[in-house]
């Protein structure tokens, strides 16, 4: 087999995703290399070609990036879930103002100064949320972790160094006990095996943890054994949930669920507001850079107590019941009906008499609003990394609220949001968050005024 050329150069900056950009003087056209960090210089090796980029694996590392620090994680590598565990932590909060900035920028006409980072403090182990795939190892033991990148192959771990050390511990409980009754992992090519995921919630606040265990049937040989060790060794406070999935899918989490241990959800607090978080429910994973974003949330907004507040994409009703007393009266839009039970749980857990729930899609929900000639005087927007869309954003501005709040897990989808409406409104405050930190993704919070 012929050698391939090997490239000397230097890695200047990264990708939206993280990814190294490699130049060298002797190749015409950028590499993009995984785990190199600005201002590594080395040698690197063509690997392929895709949508008219081209892709390169680092084969020596001839001189060192001054941001270049030693993994933590001795999967790092290979794992792809913490690219950034090579990189100083003040190097990432550097980089993801950038993406911030590069993409607002996209937006012509907008004008807007992107602060600082709020940095995670502690950056490690911060994670109140873990979800695993089982499967067999190389030597047909069975074995979970993350998937590597780009593929469904299991890269095993013991101890992930981003997540809540108690996630570790009831990860390895739940392997126990299935190596003890027995139970085979979920084999996707197949379709043979019982056990497909486990996902563990930790609560910051109490010492509650949830443990929700995905298997293909309801009823399989040695189900009893199985549920009955796990919840042995699980603590007092925790919950154990068996959720069902038979599907040939990716999605994690099917729609029948058994509450083995406990009750069906966990207990958790934020801003001293008490929130009760069914296993199918979204909930933000790191609980140290919540607070911090919705405590900027509650400091900027300008309100008198009259206003009408719209939470839309609002969940289990977090950041409507946060707001709650500052306000007139809250209505919380989410399409999800599990959460949008547990909002008016919780609204009623927190005696906010002036919060409503609504289980509706949001488009069509303004719509709704539109026709009916409601007002709105402030909108709080939380959506999925998709975003909210032309649809949403065009109703929005239709509303006409005085003050916008956005809170986007995707600064590309936050761009395209705003170009709807920024001929209206204007930015008073773009502040990233590290919600996710060693990976690179970003918090955003944008607040805005109508023009």
């Amino acid at each position: 087999m012929e050698k391939k050329p090997l490239y000397s150069g230097k890695c200047l900056s990264y990708t939206h995703l993280g990814v190294g950009i490699f130049l060298s003087p002797d190749f015409p056209e950028r590499i993009l290399v995984s785990g190199m960090v600005p201002g590594d210089e080395g040698d690197v090796e063509i690997s392929y070609k895709r949508n008219g980029n081209c892709f390169g694996k680092l084969k020596k590392l001839t001189k060192l990036s001054e941001d270049r620090v030693k993994p933590l994680c001795p999967v790092h590598s290979s794992c792809g879930g913490c690219l950034f565990q090579n990189v100083s932590y003040e190097r990432q909060l550097a980089f993801k103002k950038s993406l911030v900035e590069s993409q607002l920028k996209r937006v012509d006409g907008l004008s807007f100064e992107v602060s600082e980072t709020v940095a995670s403090d502690p950056s490690l182990g911060v994670r109140n949320k873990v979800q695993v795939p089982f499967g067999r190892g190389r030597h047909g033991e069975l074995v979970y972790g993350f998937y590597k990148e780009l593929s469904h192959d299991i890269v095993p771990y013991p101890d992930c160094v981003n997540a809540d050390p108690r996630a570790n511990e009831l990860l390895s409980r739940v392997k126990t006990a299935a190596m003890a009754s027995k139970i085979a992992p979920y084999e996707e090519r197949s379709g043979r095996g019982q056990l497909r995921h486990a996902v563990v919630r930790t609560s910051r606040f109490y010492p509650d943890a949830m443990v929700t265990v995905v298997t293909k049937e309801r009823d399989f040989e040695g189900k009893d054994a199985f549920f009955k060790g796990l919840a042995g060794s699980l603590g007092p406070d925790d919950q154990l949930i068996h959720n069902v999935n038979g599907g040939r899918t990716n999605v994690i989490l099917g729609s029948e669920e058994d509450v083995i241990k406990g009750k069906p959800y966990l207990r958790d607090r934020i801003l001293g507001k008490e929130f009760l978080v069914s296993s199918r429910s979204f909930y933000q994973t790191n609980p140290f850079i919540t607070e911090k974003l919705y405590r900027s949330i509650v400091d900027h907004l300008d309100l008198n107590g009259q206003e009408t507040l719209l939470d839309a994409y609002g969940g289990i009703g977090t950041i409507g019941l946060v707001l709650a007393d500052r306000v007139k009266s809250v209505v919380s839009v989410e399409n999800v009906e599990e959460a949008t039970h547990d909002a008016r749980k919780n609204a009623e857990l927190n005696g906010a008499a002036n919060f409503e729930a609504v289980s509706s899609d949001v488009g069509e929900y303004l719509e709704t609003l539109l026709e009916g000639g409601r007002n709105v005087d402030v909108a709080v927007l939380d959506p999925a990394r998709r975003g909210c869309g032309s649809r949403v954003m065009e109703r929005i501005l239709a509303l006409g609220p005085s003050q916008i709040a956005y809170v986007s897990c995707s600064p590309m989808s936050l761009a395209k949001d705003l170009e709807v409406i920024k001929d209206h409104y204007f930015i008073r405050l773009a502040q990233p968050f590290d919600m996710f930190p060693y990976t690179p993704h970003v918090e955003t919070l944008v607040l805005l005024n109508r023009k």
